[in-house]
C-alpha cells in the first residue's frame, strides 16, 4: 500500500502519531519518510474522530502465515471497537474465536451493497470470454476476496452484540 501509519491509544482516544510513505528500497531494505507534517501542518498528534470500527492487534504466535495482505492468523488478538474514534470496547479472541468471527463477517458483508459494488466493478469476478462467468469463477472469487478483503470486513462493526 505503499505507507505506515502509526497509531497509540490515550485515555481510550485512537491517535494518529505519524505516516510515513515508501520512498526507496535500498540494500534490501525498505527507505520510508514521514509525511504527517504535510498531511497535518499544524498538528503532531490527530485525534482519529473520522474512523469507526474494530481494530485486531495481534497477540502471540503465528497460527497460520499466508504472504499477501492480512490473511494471515494468530494464537490471540486484542481486539478494539472504536466509535468515532473513541475506544468503547477491549475484548480479547482466540485464534479459534477469530476464525469464526472472520467467517461470519464475511457472511454479513457479502450482504452488503459496498460488497455488490465491488463485485460489479469486476474487484472479485473474473470476467471471461464473452461476458460470461462460471460457477467454479464464482467460488474462487469469493475466497479470494475473502482472504483479500479481511481487514476491511472484520473491523466493520454489522450489530452491537460482537
Amino acid at each position: 500500500r505503499g505507507y505506515v501509519a502509526t497509531w497509540r491509544v490515550e485515555k481510550d482516544r485512537l491517535v494518529l502519531t505519524d505516516i510515513r510513505v515508501l520512498c526507496d528500497f535500498i540494500a534490501s531494505s525498505f527507505v520510508f519518510r514521514s509525511v504527517m507534517s504535510e498531511v497535518f501542518p499544524d498538528e503532531k498528534e490527530v485525534f482519529a474522530k473520522w474512523f469507526t470500527g474494530r481494530i485486531f492487534v495481534p497477540d502471540g504466535q503465528v497460527v497460520d502465515w499466508v504472504d499477501q495482505g492480512y490473511s494471515s492468523t494468530y494464537a490471540k488478538y486484542i481486539v478494539l471497537r472504536v466509535e468515532r474514534g473513541i475506544v468503547s470496547r477491549v475484548s480479547t479472541m482466540n485464534h479459534d474465536e477469530f476464525v469464526r468471527f472472520r467467517d461470519a463477517q464475511f457472511e454479513a458483508y457479502i450482504k452488503t451493497e459496498e460488497y455488490r459494488r465491488g463485485i460489479a466493478r469486476g474487484a472479485a469476478v473474473p470476467q471471461m470470454a464473452g461476458g460470461s462467468v462460471s460457477e467454479k469463477d464464482k467460488a474462487q472469487a469469493r475466497e479470494m476476496t475473502r482472504d483479500l478483503w479481511v481487514e476491511r470486513y472484520t473491523s466493520v462493526i454489522f450489530d452491537d452484540e460482537q
